[in-house]
């Protein structure tokens, strides 16, 4: 589960199963391609038109997480901006 996504029945297109142990909450995905197919479908569906800072506070909300470290990875891997606006040619 390559971006730690929550279990929704729709990620079963993607093998995913709910993954019951810690907690019966994130998904598991058979292989971590079937994973990252999932979290493109997420954020074209979800997160679409977002800027990487207001996509990432709702994917890994600040009360759970230390979003701001998470954007600045995801900008540092990507070459994006915390300003940089969600379009099919940003997510890939």
């Amino acid at each position: 589960n390559p971006g730690n996504l929550n279990y929704a029945p729709w990620m079963a297109q993607f093998g995913a199963v709910l993954e019951t142990h810690p907690e019966p909450r994130f998904a598991s995905f058979p292989t971590a391609d079937q994973g990252w197919g999932a979290m493109r479908r997420l954020l074209i569906k979800d997160y679409y038109g977002l800027t990487v800072g207001q996509a990432l506070n709702k994917w890994a909300p600040p009360v759970e997480n230390q979003t701001n470290s998470y954007i600045q990875n995801v900008c540092k891997l990507t070459g994006l901006l915390p300003t940089t606006v969600l379009t099919a040619a940003t997510i890939g």
